[in-house]
């Protein structure tokens, strides 16, 4: 399926090179499993194709992050295009962290600091998403190859975790501690009954 913007008066702009965090607000949003194009228990492996749909770009970027910690790269938020007109995003480019190469920069007397290992290998990996007539996004493009290893290590997994992920982690910690302190209450007063709320541990 082709995708056509919805204003062609448009222009492309560089959004830079940092790795973008999903907003935990706006992930808060429902998405059906046809509305992703995909099932819940497959989004993590399922391979992006051309005239995929998502129901926004948010539901977009998080559907290619995860297939990037699956498959094994860093996805990395890339160029996007927008209305002259409004300045609505029309089209959005989601990439491999590997794309494009580092440039040296240097002074009339030599480099301006120590030159670090590079990250950049010129990955041309990516998928091309664009706003379309219907109310969905839809991939338009997609280069499945990397030309370097696929492998994430654990630095690199941290920074793509969203909002909603380190909320679950939060959450999921706090009700452990929480199970803890009402072993230990238990233990003192075991002829007490004792239950969690959100809050606290009450006694009953």
């Amino acid at each position: 399926m082709e995708s056509r913007l919805v204003d062609g008066n448009c222009r492309m702009k560089d959004c830079g090179d940092a790795v973008e965090p999903n907003d935990g607000r706006r992930l808060l949003e429902s998405y059906s499993d046809r509305e992703f194009g995909i099932s819940c228990h497959d989004l993590s492996i399922q391979e992006p194709y051309e005239g995929m749909e998502f129901i926004s770009e948010d539901a977009a970027k998080i559907f290619y992050d995860e297939y990037a910690r699956h498959v094994g790269f860093t996805m990395r938020v890339m160029s996007c295009r927008r209305s002259e007109r409004d300045g609505r995003i029309l089209a959005r480019r989601l990439g491999c962290n590997k794309e494009g190469h580092c440039v040296s920069i240097r002074g009339k007397l030599g480099p301006v600091r120590k030159p670090r290992a590079s990250t950049r290998e010129g990955c041309k990996a990516m998928i091309h998403v664009k706003f379309d007539k219907s109310g969905k996004w839809a991939i338009t493009k997609f280069v499945k190859d990397h030309n370097h290893p696929l492998v994430v290590s654990p630095r690199e997994a941290r920074q793509t975790m969203d909002e909603k992920d380190k909320k679950i982690q939060e959450l999921t910690t706090e009700l452990r501690m929480k199970k803890r302190y009402l072993i230990i209450l238990k233990n003192m007063n075991p002829e007490k009954s004792f239950c969690i709320s959100h809050s606290k541990v009450k006694h009953l």
